[in-house]
C-alpha cells in the first residue's frame, strides 16, 4: 500500500500485550487495556483522546466479531481523513449501536457470510483493499525464544482441556482417557490453560505424578508459546491455545464443536 511500516499504528489488546514487540517489529505498537476501556469512563476519555491526537490518514478496522464500542468507536474517535471497515457479526442486541458506527466510516467490505473461516475473511477483506486478488495462506508464527521456564520432561505433549465458552469443552473424562495413553507410549502431559482448567484427576492416577506437568494458569503468554513450540504434539479443544500451536507448527489436534463452527 506504499507506507512504511514505521507509519502503521496497531492498536493492540493488553491481553497479548507481552508477545506483542516479537510479533509486531517495526511497527509502531499501542496497548489498550480493554476491560477498562469498556468500564472505566476516564481511562475509555484518557484512550480516546490519545488517539485522536494520532492524527492519522486512514483508520482500519477487519474484525469480524468485535465489540462496537470497542473498536467501531476508537475508529470513529480517530477522526481519520478515511474510514474503512469489514461488516461485523450483527445480531438484535448489537444492531442499533453498529448501525450509527457503520453510517459513520467511508467504506464497508462485506468480507462473506457466517460462517466463513476467519482467514479466508482477512484475505478477502486485503483482496478488496489492495483491489487484487489474494490467495489465504495457512498461518505461521516465528519465535526465538528457547523453553527454559518450566522444567518439563521430554518428549511431551501439551493437553488445553479448557475453552472461555462451555459449549466448547470435550469432557473432562476423554481428556483423562487420552493422558493415560500417551503416558503408556512413553509421552510427558503438560496441561495448560486458564486458572479453572486443571484436568480434575490426580496425577497419579494418569500414570505417574512426575510425568505430569500442571500449568494450568501458571503460565504467561510466551511462556504459553515456548510450551507449545517445543511439544511433540498438542490436543486442544478450540480454543487460543489449538491455534497458538498450529502457527507454531507443532503437530495439532483440536476438538471441534461449540459456538460459531466454522469460523475458526
Amino acid at each position: 500500500f506504499g507506507v512504511r511500516n514505521a507509519d502503521i499504528i496497531v492498536l493492540g489488546c493488553k491481553s497479548w500485550a507481552s508477545v506483542g514487540d516479537e510479533l509486531f517489529k517495526n511497527y509502531r505498537l499501542i496497548i489498550i487495556d480493554e476491560h477498562a476501556f469498556a468500564r472505566k469512563p476516564f481511562y475509555r476519555f484518557k484512550i480516546s483522546l490519545m488517539v485522536r491526537r494520532l492524527n492519522v490518514e486512514t483508520a482500519i478496522c477487519d474484525s469480524y466479531f468485535r465489540r462496537a464500542m470497542m473498536a467501531d468507536s476508537l475508529v470513529w474517535v480517530s477522526a481519520a481523513n478515511t474510514n474503512i471497515v469489514s461488516l461485523p457479526f450483527i445480531n438484535e442486541p448489537t444492531r442499533t449501536e453498529f448501525t450509527y458506527y457503520l453510517s459513520q466510516v467511508d467504506m464497508i467490505i462485506d468480507t462473506g457470510p457466517y460462517p466463513t473461516h476467519e482467514i479466508i475473511r482477512h484475505c478477502n477483506f486485503l483482496s478488496a483493499l489492495s483491489k487484487k486478488p489474494l490467495s489465504p495462506i495457512a498461518p505461521s508464527v516465528f519465535w526465538e525464544e528457547e523453553l527454559n521456564s518450566f522444567p518439563v520432561n521430554s518428549p511431551y505433549v501439551v493437553l488445553s482441556p479448557g475453552s472461555n465458552e462451555f459449549g466448547r469443552r470435550w469432557p473432562y473424562e476423554n481428556y483423562t482417557m487420552v493422558a493415560k495413553n500417551l503416558h503408556d507410549r512413553g509421552y510427558s502431559i503438560v496441561i495448560v490453560g486458564g486458572q479453572d482448567e486443571h484436568i480434575e484427576t490426580p496425577p497419579e492416577q494418569l500414570g505417574s505424578s512426575n510425568g505430569v506437568t500442571d500449568l494450568a494458569g501458571k503460565t504467561r503468554l510466551p511462556e504459553l508459546i515456548n510450551i507449545l513450540k517445543h511439544a511433540a504434539a498438542t490436543v486442544s479443544n478450540d480454543t487460543g491455545p489449538a491455534h497458538l500451536s498450529i502457527a507454531l507448527g507443532t503437530p495439532t489436534v483440536v476438538i471441534l464443536g461449540g459456538g460459531h463452527f466454522g469460523s475458526f
